[in-house]
């Protein structure tokens, strides 16, 4: 399975540990976005800043670079650790929220805010059991469940005040899901989750128009790469919710030296996976998703390495254009015989810390991006 930045970076930093109920409140501080106002595009072209990193310290700290590249919407990740008590940390506080959105809000990008976890059994972060499933470990997910909804409940008037048009719960199926007798996922428990979850925002009044979105964001770990790989249905109950998300990474058995070579057996690869995430959710629309490279062959990507020959694979600069104008292509390619199935396209960079494949190391790169995005209405 495939988990963000896991392979090549450090876990999110996350903020002080919340010892009483005094630390878990902000200051009230009100910010003015003041920048214009922000509809949701019917195609949406977005930019999933890295992860574990302050937008502040990434590359592309400049919002309005994004905006030139062509996107219209940056997602952002509030990570929560999680214990026996609730919430023991939070990477951001919502005084931190409200500046880091600002930002992007000023130059006229839509924002989206997704929930991701850890846990500590202890309280501590040196016990945070990160980027796996927790049931395995022999955590209840139940109680987990109920806490990141409380806590989301919590954030509309915080998502309003700034103008975030998107919340979202990130790969809930991925770490919450219970194993069955015979092996396989059992999905039933963060399914009807799902739809509490739904109703106590609709409660809440969030998501009830296009203006304000509740997303789910799927765990992609069940998504063939290969024509070999098992195929698992997700089997989780979307109803209401506004989209999915997938990652196309390329797995070890589609990667070849040859760049052009490779292209065709990548978009094999995402067409497969494409189809399958169609197949494996209830209907209604899904955002595909590209995701950071750097969790793949680290010590090969193409801009550090010091002896190409001591790598299995050496990534050049022609496979991470590859990958990107594949999946532009494959998308406006399904969209056109589907009738747009797929509202848009999340870029994800790499980990800075991991120093694979950022974007900001390659113009080409960057401008096969433009390229892309503009392809996609």
């Amino acid at each position: 399975m495939i988990f963000w930045g896991m392979a090549c970076s450090s876990r999110p930093s996350v903020g002080p540990v919340l010892d009483s109920a005094e630390n878990t409140k902000d200051t009230g501080l009100q910010v003015d976005t003041g920048g214009p106002g922000f509809v949701p595009p019917t195609m949406i072209h977005g930019f999933f800043g890295p992860m574990l990193l302050d937008p502040v310290e990434h590359d592309f700290d400049d919002p309005q670079t994004l905006v030139d590249m062509g996107f219209d919407t940056v997602g952002l990740a509030q990570y929560l650790l999680l214990g026996p008590e609730g919430i023991q940390m939070k990477m951001w506080s919502d005084d931190e929220i409200r500046e880091i959105v600002s930002g992007f809000r000023e130059v006229g990008l839509g924002v989206s805010l997704t929930l991701s976890m850890g846990y500590t059994p202890t309280g501590s972060e040196d016990d945070w059991l990160w980027a796996t499933n927790l049931p395995s470990h022999g955590v209840d997910p139940e109680p987990l469940m109920q806490t990141l909804t409380e806590y989301m409940v919590d954030l509309v008037p915080l998502a309003r005040e700034l103008g975030i048009y998107q919340l979202s719960v990130n790969e809930a199926d991925l770490f919450l899901h219970e194993t069955g007798a015979d092996g396989r996922p059992d999905f039933s428990k963060v399914s009807a989750w799902g739809q509490t979850h739904r109703a106590a925002m609709q409660a809440a009044g969030w998501g009830l128009d296009d203006t304000e979105q509740l997303v789910w964001k799927t765990g992609y770990g069940y998504v063939p790469f290969s024509e070999t790989s098992p195929v698992t249905a997700i089997e989780l109950d979307f109803t209401g919710y506004t989209a999915a998300g997938l990652s196309l990474t390329p797995s070890d058995q589609s990667w070849v030296a040859d760049p052009e070579t490779y292209a065709v057996q990548y978009r094999a690869m995402v067409d497969r996976s494409l189809a399958h995430l169609n197949d494996a959710l209830p209907e209604g629309e899904t955002w595909p998703l590209v995701t950071e490279f750097g969790a793949w062959g680290c010590e090969c990507g193409f801009w550090n390495v010091d002896d190409p020959s001591e790598c299995d694979r050496y990534w050049s600069e022609a496979h991470i254009q590859v990958v990107f104008s594949t999946v532009f292509e494959a998308v406006v390619n399904w969209n056109s015989m589907k009738e747009r199935d797929y509202r848009g396209v999340f870029v994800m960079d790499s980990p800075t810390d991991s120093m694979q494949f950022g974007l900001n190391h390659s113009l080409a790169v960057q401008e096969t991006i433009q390229a892309g995005l503009s392809s996609l209405d």
